[in-house]
């Protein structure tokens, strides 16, 4: 069981037939499939308004700017996160979170062991410049809304840690996941560089965020109807902001700090996540 923070819990007993042995082990899976459409489906809804809404406004000659897109981005993955909280499809502990509703410039740094771990995080950000892999970019309906928030495309090397870097000196708040993809069952995945190259040419502490499953959701090469015969408990934990000082003596050269932090972040995970 993971440590009780901030959050939100259904609160509600399990009803008497889902103790009903065999058969009631199996309705009581069928019902978590059930439920965890229905979230998914609110999800894609949502998409969906998000985008025909920004199309009117278009039309209207009034296309909103990044910043609304993103307020209602939030909002959006507020209401699917809450939804899924209802649903019974986890209990939510937040831990340190009022740290992440302050002004930027922020480098917030995720790791990733579920699809729904951009909600998690983002529902608490009152701004928040978002990376989007070219998987998610071949989704019409997630290409459509990442255009408007102003997603940075995470395929773009060099490019992207600029992006990320012009965003950063201008007070923005940027969101990254390090491993790139979701993490492996029970890991943690290869720590790419580009937070730390980021971190050192903007001059930015990283802010690292710690997700926890228990069960794990989601995972990578799981579908969505792949639950779990429990309620996991998931946990979002702030932690202190993360010096390149602490790792680094200054007479590196930019690759080899680059190098040193990320292993010094990945690190961190690690122990956070007891994987050491």
């Amino acid at each position: 069981m993971l440590p009780e923070g901030q959050g939100i819990s259904p609160g509600s007993a399990a009803p008497r037939w889902y103790r009903l042995g065999a058969v009631g082990r199996w309705f009581k899976l069928k019902s978590r499939q059930l439920r965890t459409g229905l979230a998914f489906a609110y999800y894609g809804l949502g998409a969906l308004v998000i985008t025909l809404w920004l199309g009117l406004r278009r039309l209207l000659g009034v296309p909103a700017g990044r910043d609304a897109a993103q307020r209602i981005l939030r909002r959006s993955y507020d209401s699917f996160v809450r939804l899924m909280v209802a649903l019974d499809l986890f209990r939510l502990h937040n831990v340190g979170t009022d740290a992440l509703v302050g002004p930027g410039p922020r480098l917030i740094v995720v790791n990733h062991p579920s699809a729904i771990d951009s909600a998690l995080v983002v529902r608490h950000l009152p701004q928040a410049d978002n990376f989007m892999s070219p998987t998610w970019a071949r989704v019409p309906l997630i290409r459509s809304v990442g255009k408007a928030v102003a997603f940075i495309p995470s395929d773009a090397a060099q490019a992207s840690v600029d992006e990320a870097v012009e965003r950063l000196r201008a007070g923005r708040t940027v969101v990254m996941f390090p491993e790139g993809t979701r993490s492996p069952r029970n890991g943690l995945g290869h720590f790419a560089r580009g937070a730390a190259h980021i971190a050192l040419r903007s001059g930015c502490d990283l802010l690292p965020v710690v997700i926890r499953m228990d069960p794990p959701i989601l995972k990578k090469g799981e579908r969505w109807y792949e639950v779990p015969d429990r309620t996991p408990d998931v946990e979002l934990r702030v932690m202190p902001p993360f010096s390149p000082g602490k790792v680094l003596d200054g007479t590196e050269p930019p690759m080899l700090a680059a190098r040193k932090l990320t292993a010094a972040l990945r690190g961190l995970y690690m122990k956070v996540l007891e994987l050491d």
